[in-house]
């Protein structure tokens, strides 16, 4: 019988464009508290791993100011308006799903990502909200158990997680994490959703 194919997307950063949204986030929370510098989208992409401890080392907080701007970040991060979407990956997420199962395993809340997907007119075979990156290696290894699996990320955390449960991964260069970041996981890193449709299908017809 033939293997099941799943592709795991995670969804900041590889569908949804919400990298700018949590540097605003992160500045909305920090400068009231005393930052003395402003986080942007390189400093963020040129993090080997994102934490609120760490981003608030980066734009200058002192270590008591950690808890109220980690509250105050998620206040204003949720609070805004739903990131941009990376439109074409509606288009190859419908068609990944005629090649094997697509899921969708993500930190975020459900509910950010339903209305996403409905949006990109996309319906995943599941989707693991919440799932921090140990959270995701233990859903990868569950369903490696079935089926042959690779996980789709942008940040050095996805590469890892895929590595802890023993399935591949592939890597986008248009999400939160640089592109010499990700390839330092030896992971391949796709420049575009051509590109990276195409390697996934590739991926999907090896026994």
């Amino acid at each position: 019988m033939t293997q099941a194919r799943v592709f795991a997307f995670d969804f900041d950063g590889v569908i949804a464009d919400s990298a700018p949204a949590y540097v605003a986030a992160i500045n909305a929370a920090a400068e009231p508290l005393g930052a003395t510098r402003r986080m942007d989208l390189q400093m963020l992409a040129d993090m080997p791993a994102y934490a609120h401890a760490l981003s608030a080392r980066q734009v200058g907080l002192s270590e008591a100011r950690t808890a109220q701007y980690s509250a105050a970040l998620r206040e204003h991060f949720h609070r805004q308006a739903a990131p941009p979407l990376h439109r074409c990956m509606g288009a190859v997420l419908q068609r990944l799903s005629t090649a094997g199962e697509v899921i969708v395993l993500s930190a975020n809340a459900e509910a950010a990502i339903a209305a996403a997907l409905t949006d990109l007119g996309v319906q995943p075979t599941a989707v693991y909200a919440g799932r921090a990156a140990s959270a995701k290696a233990e859903v990868l290894k569950l369903l490696s158990e079935r089926a042959k699996v690779v996980m789709v990320g942008d940040t050095l955390a996805d590469c890892h997680a895929a590595r802890d449960a023993g399935v591949a991964a592939v890597a986008v260069a248009w999400g939160w994490q640089s592109e010499p970041l990700l390839a330092s996981a030896g992971v391949p890193v796709m420049a575009n959703a051509v590109d990276l449709e195409a390697w996934l299908l590739a991926w999907s017809v090896v026994p």
